[in-house]
């Protein structure tokens, strides 16, 4: 019964030392996964800057030329069209970053 004893005292020991290996492994885990999404949220930021940047240069160009455009409609729409593109590109790059954003912390989650 010693023996028994003995040998369960010495799997729970193990066992105890495995669950703290592996609460290291998640906590170092966690503080990735926080400076990923860290990272993220500046990427977010610097992508919205860019954006609304994008969009004040759009609004700049629109108000300077509109007198000078008004009998230029395909420049105009060429413009536009650029615009609306590089817009819709940097919609879809905040779009993915904010899926990738997502995918990490269901990483991190599971």
């Amino acid at each position: 019964e010693a023996r028994v004893l003995e040998e369960t005292n010495r799997t729970l020991e193990s066992k105890a030392r495995l669950l703290e290996e592996t609460g290291c492994a998640l906590e170092e885990t966690r503080s990735v996964m926080e400076e990923k999404g860290r990272q993220l949220r500046r990427e977010l930021e610097v992508a919205a800057a860019a954006s609304e940047e994008l969009r004040e240069q759009v609004q700049l160009l629109e108000s300077t030329h509109e007198e000078t455009l008004l009998g230029h409609g395909e420049t105009l729409a060429r413009f536009q069209g650029e615009s609306e593109a590089a817009q819709e590109a940097l919609g879809q790059e905040l779009r993915d970053l904010a899926v990738a954003k997502q995918d990490e912390e269901q990483q991190y989650k599971d």
